[in-house]
């Protein structure tokens, strides 16, 4: 997917970030995205820093379903 390795280098180097892995699932459409941050503040800081890239603006109308947890257990 086009901007996805730049989205993951840049991810996986922001500070804070334990892992970060994205991997696609049987459905062309459909992609696995893991990751975790060392705490609420990292994440958040991803979250920020990850809105304002290209690869936000080339995902932006793919809808996303998430869990987020703070404990370590999804």
């Amino acid at each position: 997917m086009m901007g996805l390795p730049a989205h993951v280098h840049l991810t996986r180097a922001e500070p804070g970030c334990l892992s970060f892995n994205v991997v696609p699932t049987g459905d062309p459409l459909i992609w696995q995205v893991d990751e975790a941050f060392a705490d609420r503040a990292a994440f958040d800081a991803h979250q920020a820093r990850a809105a304002d890239t290209d690869w936000a603006a080339l995902t932006k109308d793919i809808a996303r379903d998430y869990v987020i947890t703070e404990d370590g257990t999804a």
